[in-house]
């Protein structure tokens, strides 16, 4: 690498148009109290930013150093850090011998490099991800932590949680550990940012909503002039998806790919789902090892049984993945993969969103059997919530069935082949899938009972679900 291309490794970013994070610059500050800051988030959460910002707004000098692969080399890694430092001291150089103990070597550097500091300052490692588990520059920084002089800081912003033994400085009480739930933006930050980038404010709420804080794709979208909520709509898509191939996707394996992108299914995956979704049998492990990584996957609760969590993808990151998997893979497989998931989801009681994944897949013969082999449990609660499908194949049979086990003590009429609904056809309808509710005791007869939704309630709830049908024939 040429000096030119150095200059840019050893530079701060440029701060200007950033929105100031004061409620994160002041635990920043307090960090100045211990030696180590550890930001940690996935990408474009705005971990450089966040560093480069409050240096910026404090005043303080800093070192900057950009990390990659060829850092894994200590006699490299010296030299930048030799260029990073510039006059202020003359600093040892790494020779051969030193490898043998470079402890003793990085200890004399850091012990010359901090005396020649004469104010308190900020020596940042970005993108620390870049280092491999073994690197032994995880080893000398520990050593670097124990000289820093007071009120000066290592801040360093990185994709993963600190490797050993960097790990065990979260132990200490003035370790200041900012993670990807800090880093999000609120509500009263993304109203912020709506004014530097002049965005009406309820634009900024539905992309506060869509983004769920993600500060890089909701920069992005207010870049490109978005209006409303849903980030991936065809207008925005394209760009969002290349900066999630960029950044993540497409760093990972083939196989974590197409894992991801069945995993991705259902709302909440945990190990032992994805395994029997997607067939593989580290299925537990690679969800846990992503979560680490803070690669846009968070874990919820815990599932003792099979030894891990449950797990949810970001919004916009599952978003993604589906409409990969619909690209990437033939028709008739995704719906086969959705059917498959919502019989899993089905044995898990998870029946609601089986059945929003069966309405997805256009699987209305086993949407019919999913409500048909449910409704018992539906009658037993204090509501009946039906998935109205905008179209099936002409007759729902299951609808009937729900109607007729919900209110059978109060209607003997039996059930046949006179309920037909008449749906319009698959092209003319789309949108999310709707319901349909009766309160407990609510009959469906042109004479109610007094408290139950009439007739005419009825049919508005299925003419607003964008579902036209007909009357039952008595």
């Amino acid at each position: 690498m040429d000096r030119k291309k150095a200059l840019g490794k050893l530079a701060p970013p440029d701060t200007s148009g950033l929105l100031p994070r004061e409620r994160l610059f002041r635990r920043l500050d307090e960090a100045r109290k211990g030696n180590l800051a550890w930001v940690t988030a996935p990408a474009g959460s705005g971990k450089t930013s966040l560093l480069a910002s409050w240096a910026r707004a404090r005043d303080l000098p800093v070192l900057w150093y950009q990390l990659d692969e060829g850092d894994n080399d200590l006699a490299t890694f010296f030299h930048y850090l030799n260029l990073a430092a510039g006059a202020r001291r003359r600093l040892p150089s790494l020779s051969p011998e030193h490898l043998m103990a470079p402890e003793v070597f990085a200890r004399r550097y850091f012990t010359q490099l901090f005396q020649g500091w004469t104010t308190p300052m900020v020596l940042v490692f970005d993108n620390y991800q870049k280092m491999a588990n073994s690197a032994p520059l995880h080893r000398l920084l520990n050593l670097a932590l124990d000289l820093l002089p007071r009120d000066s800081l290592v801040a360093v912003a990185s994709r993963r949680d600190a490797p050993d033994p960097l790990s065990g400085r979260y132990a200490y009480a003035a370790t200041l550990r900012i993670g990807w739930d800090d880093l999000r933006f609120t509500e009263s930050e993304s109203e912020e940012l709506a004014r530097l980038w002049e965005v009406p404010r309820e634009t900024a709420a539905g992309l506060h909503a869509a983004c769920d804080g993600w500060a890089a794709i909701q920069v992005l979208l207010m870049r490109l002039g978005a209006k409303t909520g849903p980030a991936l709509n065809p207008a925005h898509a394209e760009p969002v998806a290349e900066f999630i191939d960029r950044e993540f996707f497409d760093k990972l394996p083939a196989t974590e790919r197409a894992f991801l992108l069945q995993a991705a299914l259902p709302p909440f995956v945990s190990g032992t789902l994805a395994r029997d979704l997607t067939g593989t049998e580290q299925a537990a492990a690679i969800l846990a090892r992503l979560s680490r990584e803070h690669l846009l996957i968070s874990q919820h609760g815990q599932d003792q049984g099979a030894g891990s969590g449950n797990y949810q993808f970001h919004p916009i990151l599952r978003e993604f993945l589906l409409l990969r998997l619909q690209r990437d893979y033939p028709a008739d497989a995704v719906k086969a993969m959705k059917i498959r998931a919502a019989r899993l989801l089905e044995a898990q009681s998870e029946v609601e969103s089986a059945a929003d994944l069966l309405i997805q897949a256009g699987a209305w013969d086993e949407l019919g059997r999913l409500i048909c082999a449910h409704a018992g449990d539906w009658m037993g609660s204090s509501r009946c919530v039906l998935p109205i499908p905008g179209y099936c194949s002409g007759t729902a049979p299951c609808c009937a069935c729900l109607i007729r086990r919900r209110h059978g003590s109060r209607w003997n009429r039996p059930i046949n082949s006179s309920w037909r609904w008449r749906m319009p056809p698959a092209p003319t309808w789309s949108g999310p899938p709707s319901s349909i509710r009766f309160p407990r005791p609510g009959i469906p007869s042109r004479k109610s009972a007094p408290g139950s939704p009439s007739w005419n309630d009825c049919c508005n709830a299925f003419r607003n679900s964008r579902a036209r049908r007909s009357r039952p024939l008595y």
